[in-house]
């Protein structure tokens, strides 16, 4: 018995517009054959993700839950796989290449990994296989948030691997570190505006980063610098989820500021590669 297949399409707010129109050629062949196809992620049914990038919101849902991430090109292999030989003749010989041996004719999802992003180093395809051991990663961590862009765009993603998350709301400009050390202190069930009682040590709260906007982005850096000086803790890139995932191990995204510039500061250079990559992001 063939198994139900749900690919779960990672679009843009634009793009999601127009998704019937876009995706209506493939819609009907595949769900003519169990597969179906959907913009939301839903948890208990969507077995793959489909994606240009790979650290994407719903990618990092596919990681933590065991699914597949894939680009297009996946989806035109099952389009293949399931369309009939000889033009769909019914004298025997118009079976699919999948009533004719599904094992072997089902496409690797591993072969249609997306291309590497925005990540701090690309990681090898390997780590990508699904591994519901990724499930529980975030239990005893709560993300403070003060974009609400990312918080609507991550909160899913996180607290499905276990997290809570929080948003404060930040205005660019205005809103004081003492306001926001408090905020995260109270969410850390501490009293105050100074550091962390327990800074960088196992799990608990962790601030994210934001980005400022125009004249407000210069702000913003010191904003974060003063907002991590005061907590004694360093805050997290949104980029830095990824590999936290990947490895099953979110230890990396708390850490104590001293422990984090010392580690910045002896960092080895980047390698060729690691150059390239880099230099392809500015």
């Amino acid at each position: 018995m063939w198994q139900p297949v749900v690919f779960c399409f990672s679009v843009t707010s634009k793009q999601q517009q127009h998704h019937d129109h876009a995706l209506a050629p493939h819609v009907k062949v595949l769900e003519e054959h169990d597969i179906k196809i959907q913009i939301p992620y839903i948890i208990d049914s969507t077995t793959h993700v489909v994606s240009s990038k790979r650290n994407v919101p719903k990618g990092l849902q596919a990681l933590i839950n065991g699914r597949y991430i894939v680009k297009d090109g996946f989806v035109d292999a099952v389009v293949a796989a399931v369309t009939p030989r000889n033009g769909g003749q019914s004298d025997g010989h118009g079976l699919t290449p999948l009533e004719e041996d599904f094992d072997g004719n089902w496409p690797d999802a591993s072969k249609f990994l997306p291309p590497a992003g925005n990540e701090p180093v690309p990681r090898p395809p390997e780590l990508f296989a699904p591994n519901y051991e990724r499930i529980h990663i975030f239990n005893g961590y709560t993300f403070i948030f003060a974009d609400r862009s990312q918080y609507e765009n991550l909160g899913d993603a996180l607290t499905n691997g276990g997290a809570k998350t929080k948003l404060f709301e930040l205005e660019l400009g205005r809103t004081t570190v003492s306001e926001v050390a408090a905020f995260v202190k109270e969410a850390a069930g501490e009293e105050g505006t100074g550091e962390l009682e327990t800074a960088g040590q196992g799990k608990g709260v962790v601030f994210v980063r934001f980005r400022g906007r125009g004249d407000t982005a210069e702000w913003a850096l010191a904003f974060l610098r003063n907002v991590d000086a005061t907590l004694g803790q360093r805050s997290v890139e949104q980029n830095e989820f990824l590999d936290a995932i990947l490895y099953n191990d979110a230890s990396t995204l708390r850490r104590p500021l001293l422990d984090a510039e010392t580690e910045d500061a002896t960092a080895r250079p980047p390698d060729a590669s690691e150059l390239a990559y880099i230099t392809s992001c500015i």
